[in-house]
């Protein structure tokens, strides 16, 4: 799968659950790079650079614009997005210990092994998290007017630097 995209056109929903699979097959590639005899460093070094773009650009869509609005349409939700935030944060420390491994895996202090499981708890860590994540999609699509959603779409294609 390429790359989600966004217009605006784009159901901003139907986009973050086609980030959440692209992340995750991302995530497969990961494991299937750090499950050989050793990454290639220029594969290791691509995917780094496609996951951590993807993860970050996707991370704030969240924040900013889901958990936001779904915050101020339902306080039910409050702790669950609470949770969600938290994990959010270990996600980004998890990525932060794999990222350099990925850069450089030849030099990597820790060798194949260590890079193995830092990726191995970075992709614990997202795949249980995307989980949680799809059912909050599902309770939005209920919560979330079409205004909202219009508003949510255009924050993020402004965010990219688009209009709607």
């Amino acid at each position: 799968m390429s790359e989600p995209t966004l217009n605006s056109q784009t159901d901003p929903l139907v986009f973050l659950r086609q980030t959440h699979r692209a992340l995750l097959e991302r995530c497969a590639e990961l494991e299937a790079l750090v499950t050989g005899e050793g990454p290639d460093p220029g594969a290791a070094r691509a995917l780094g650079r496609q996951l951590g773009a993807l993860l970050d650009q996707h991370l704030r869509d969240e924040e900013t614009e889901l958990f936001a609005r779904l915050v101020r349409v339902s306080l039910k939700l409050a702790d669950q997005i609470h949770v969600l935030r938290q994990e959010h944060e270990r996600l980004r420390a998890a990525w932060a210990n794999l990222l350099p491994l990925l850069a450089n895996p030849a030099g990597a202090a820790q060798g194949a092994a260590g890079l193995a499981e830092q990726a191995a708890a970075f992709l614990q860590l997202k795949r249980g998290h995307a989980a949680r994540e799809e059912q909050l999609l599902n309770q939005a699509q209920h919560l979330l007017s079409d205004a909202a959603l219009r508003e949510m779409r255009n924050a993020m294609l402004e965010r990219r630097g688009r209009h709607a």
